[in-house]
């Protein structure tokens, strides 16, 4: 049974799809109302090519549970999120102990907490594009796997956020992003080859017994370039390591907890103080070090 949060939506206007194998080749497949696509078994989404996607629009909620899901050329336009009492689901596409493939995937003005969400899954992913998401754009919980490129523009929250994950990412670019571009946390392991980014936040964000290495970080007017701290007092000290830093910004500073591992370039103002303090600074908490204590 699927229940809907009915002082967000009304749960009579939202129309539950219940699928399975679907095999879905072409160029357009609109939802004219509200809908919650529930797939079960092997699914496939795909256009004709890179320059002719397949454009899914509407305020539809894509949810793949167990068996493979596969997007190739696809393009998701105005998605929102639908409150699921019953369910720990939060994208426009949510994929729970399922694989993922996805080869050039974007998701355009998605409303709701994630644009895309990965619980205990594995993926690989070729491309991904997430444009004017309302909240995070990729959430990666309890999962493993790779990806090719990431593109976030416009993002209110985080452009990756991971927690109990294992990712290896080859590069990301990233414009606009209010909140952190890579927010590494609960106990994650990320490995990024490159992290192109300007007009953000946050820039890297390690937390809570992560690790998180770059190995080329290039910035451009970027608040808090690099970070590193424990959010969750039940969590050890995090890492951070990244080789080589390019930015137009002369003066690079790190802000880290006391007890972060720590591996940066020569010329990185090290900032160094208590974890809570950080969490004070960037989360606008006052006397939050005093109610931990």
């Amino acid at each position: 049974e699927i229940q809907f949060d009915d002082q967000k939506l009304n749960q009579k206007k939202i129309k539950v799809i219940k699928l399975n194998n679907l095999n879905v080749i072409g160029s357009n497949l609109n939802f004219d109302e509200p809908s919650f696509v529930v797939l079960s078994g092997n699914n496939k989404f795909a256009g004709f090519s890179e320059k002719r996607p397949l454009l899914i629009t509407g305020p539809v909620m894509i949810y793949q549970n167990e068996g493979e899901i596969e997007f190739e050329n696809v393009e998701i336009t105005e998605g929102i999120v639908h409150k699921i009492m019953n369910r720990n689901i939060s994208g426009v596409v949510n994929v729970n102990e399922a694989e993922v493939k996805i080869n050039n995937l974007l998701i355009n003005n998605s409303l709701g907490e994630d644009a895309i969400n990965i619980i205990n899954s594995k993926f690989k992913i070729n491309k991904i594009e997430i444009l004017n998401a309302s909240s995070d754009a990729i959430d990666i919980d309890y999962s493993t796997g790779e990806i090719g490129i990431i593109n976030c523009k416009n993002i209110i929250n985080d452009c990756l956020d991971t927690s109990n994950s294992q990712v290896d990412i080859k590069s990301i670019f990233a414009t606009n992003v209010k909140d952190k571009i890579v927010s590494s946390g609960e106990k994650s392991v990320v490995n990024i080859n490159l992290v192109k980014s300007n007009d953000s936040n946050i820039g890297l964000a390690s937390k809570d017994s992560s690790n998180l290495f770059v190995e080329e970080y290039y910035f451009t007017n970027v608040n808090i370039p690099m970070s590193a701290y424990i959010k969750k007092p039940e969590y050890g000290a995090p890492s951070i390591e990244v080789n080589q830093i390019i930015s137009n910004n002369n003066n690079i500073s790190a802000l880290l907890g006391i007890e972060t591992k720590y591996k940066l370039p020569n010329n990185i103002n090290i900032n160094l103080k208590r974890s809570c303090e950080i969490y004070e600074y960037i989360y606008s908490r006052l006397n939050y070090c005093n109610e931990i204590n």
